[in-house]
């Protein structure tokens, strides 16, 4: 099972993490591990590259992705990446509706 874990405090996200693999087909041929892992990677990508957000700390190891936000983006920063990790979130949960069984979202307001 993939998990996916989101942490948003005070409306802005501080850390979103996903983690374990989806035991729908084999290795190389699962299409929701490939699924997961090509928005994710996309939206980091974004992050980084498109919203030149540098200081982000980003983990990424087969089956593990870990992005931890911090505190030290500018307004406009954390603007751009509220937009890009909501239309994430939109991508996380039509999987989670189509795969039940292979995808455990969790977002945590704190």
């Amino acid at each position: 099972m993939i998990k996916i874990s989101i942490i948003k405090e005070n409306s802005c996200y501080s850390e979103l993490e996903v983690s374990g693999h989806s035991l729908l087909g084999d290795y190389g041929n699962n299409i929701v591990c490939a699924g997961i892992s090509s928005v994710t990677i996309a939206i980091l990508n974004g992050l980084t590259e498109i919203a030149y957000i540098k200081n982000l700390n980003i983990d990424c190891t087969s089956g593990y992705i870990k992005l931890d936000i911090g505190n030290t983006l500018t307004t406009s920063e954390q603007s751009k990446l509220n937009l890009l990790l909501d239309t994430l979130i939109l991508s996380y949960k039509q999987f989670e509706q189509e795969y039940p069984e292979e995808i455990k979202l969790e977002i945590r307001e704190c």
